[in-house]
């Protein structure tokens, strides 16, 4: 999901057609409140002319965040501004609206993320504005497939894990991130372990994150261990595996392990 928003980030970015990119993060930017807000932000930077009418609206309208419904706010601070300029920037060329992790939001406020999804389900919001195209990246979640599954506007592109390109992308972040945290990279590292290591990760991202954390504190045994391993039957399985010869590294002795399976078990 990261790299294909990265992607589609620097093209259009480049090219001046990048709109809004919106991200949640279930850390940082995870209240689904505050969506059209950070979107309305985003917009006014984009172009003078959204900017001077979203300011016009928020002068007029100052607690507009604060009294009114997410689809009130984005009528009033979204697409209003789209529409009073909509003829001339419709000559202009298409422009795009991403947004980045929409299931990280899901747990903060149920109410607030399922008008938020409101948002996109309903044709009529984005209807009068052809030259303006949303991509949203997310987690194939159920609440979120529910809702978009029905909708014919919706474009529905699922990411294949498993395929040569997402391994090849793995390989790419496995490189770069572990040549950064290991002085003697090449002398520790071979290209065989690379491929090897982007082959458990599954297609998951957060698998190879976890790695490189992992075998940067012992590059040379943690490497041995990880690629020595039993290879993952599916993306689960990897993750298993990796977090049990991440403990098992840590917890040498048996009073160690026994002190760990009770506090996880507590947890």
């Amino acid at each position: 999901m990261g790299s294909l928003c990265d992607i589609v980030l620097n093209e259009l970015g480049f090219s001046s057609r990048l709109a809004a990119f919106v991200r949640f993060d279930r850390n940082d930017f995870n209240d689904p409140r505050l969506f059209v807000l950070a979107l309305a932000h985003r917009l006014a930077s984009f172009d003078r002319r959204l900017g001077e009418a979203i300011i016009d609206v928020v002068q007029r309208t100052p607690n507009i965040t604060e009294t009114q419904k997410l689809s009130q706010q984005l009528e009033s601070l979204v697409l209003g501004p789209l529409n009073k300029y909509r003829n001339e920037m419709q000559g202009e060329g298409p422009i795009v609206i991403v947004i980045d992790g929409l299931d990280e939001c899901m747990q903060n406020n149920r109410d607030s993320f399922s008008e938020l999804l409101q948002l996109f389900t309903d044709d009529h919001f984005f209807a009068p504005f052809p030259h303006v195209r949303v991509i949203i990246a997310s987690r194939p979640e159920y609440a979120i497939k529910k809702a978009f599954i029905k909708d014919q506007h919706i474009l529905h592109f699922p990411l294949d894990i498993t395929s040569r390109e997402t391994q090849a992308d793995v390989k790419l972040f496995l490189k770069h991130k572990l040549s950064a945290k290991i002085t003697n990279f090449d002398n520790v590292v071979s290209e065989s372990n690379l491929e090897t290591l982007a082959r458990r990760a599954s297609g998951l991202f957060i698998w190879a994150r976890v790695t490189i954390d992992f075998i940067a504190g012992d590059p040379e045994k943690r490497l041995s261990d990880v690629v020595a391993g039993d290879p993952p039957t599916n993306a689960l399985h990897a993750l298993t595996i990796l977090y049990r010869s991440a403990l098992d590294c840590i917890a040498e002795d048996e009073d160690t392990k026994a002190d760990l399976r009770v506090t996880l078990g507590v947890i």
